[in-house]
């Protein structure tokens, strides 16, 4: 753990992150890309600090987070991710928030807990990859149960000719998507198979009786 003379809140959201540098009571936003990060680093070196001696610290918001987190590890640089509720229920509730003021109170949180905070590191880029198209996997498979039970219900139609034509149209997309969760499987097998750590992972877990990659 280094000794860190400033810590940095991140408040992160889809377009845009706030910072927060705690020692010197500065705000401000940047864009949520690479150009942002860069940006970042620019604006904490304009005050005087480098990295080794900042310690940062932002929520878990899932994607919106992932990019600065790789920026980060691959940089070097100390951060942890902490759940929202854990950085709440330090600071406590707080009436008329916003973005700005979350990002203060992140910086508060990080400085308060500097010497005992446990570091974070993102997840692989492939177990990344892989949640991705599972995801997307379950998407596609809830729009096809959807599809079915639409096909169901309209079997109380008394136009014959109408259920025919209906049902042909929800059929030709049931096989659109088939397709496409045929190759999202093969592309989710690939990955698995190019990493012998997940693979093996994978083949302890699926040798237990009633486990399997997919249930539907």
């Amino acid at each position: 753990m280094r000794n860190y003379s400033e810590s940095l809140g991140l408040d992160i959201s889809k377009s845009h992150f706030d910072a927060v540098l705690h020692q010197k009571k500065v705000h401000r936003q940047f864009e949520n890309n690479p150009g942002g990060f860069i940006a970042l680093g620019k604006w904490v070196k304009g005050h005087k600090y480098s990295w080794e001696n900042i310690l940062v610290c932002f929520e878990n918001t899932g994607y919106y987070s992932l990019d600065i987190s790789y920026f980060f590890q691959s940089n070097n640089i100390d951060y942890i991710q902490e759940h929202g509720l854990q950085i709440k229920r330090s600071i406590g509730f707080r009436r008329g928030k916003s973005d700005k003021a979350d990002a203060f109170d992140i910086a508060f949180y990080c400085w308060q807990n500097r010497s005992d905070a446990k570091l974070s590191s993102p997840p692989s880029i492939l177990l990344s990859k892989l949640k991705q198209l599972n995801r997307s996997r379950d998407i596609l498979v809830k729009q096809r149960v959807a599809l079915r039970n639409q096909i169901q219900a309209l079997s109380a139609v008394r136009d014959k000719a109408i259920y025919s034509e209906a049902c042909k149209s929800l059929n030709k997309v049931i096989r659109s998507i088939d397709l496409q969760l045929k190759n999202l499987e093969r592309t989710i097998k690939e990955l698995l198979t190019s990493d012998p750590g997940i693979y093996k992972s994978y083949r302890l877990c699926t040798s237990v009786k009633g486990v399997a990659l997919y249930w539907q």
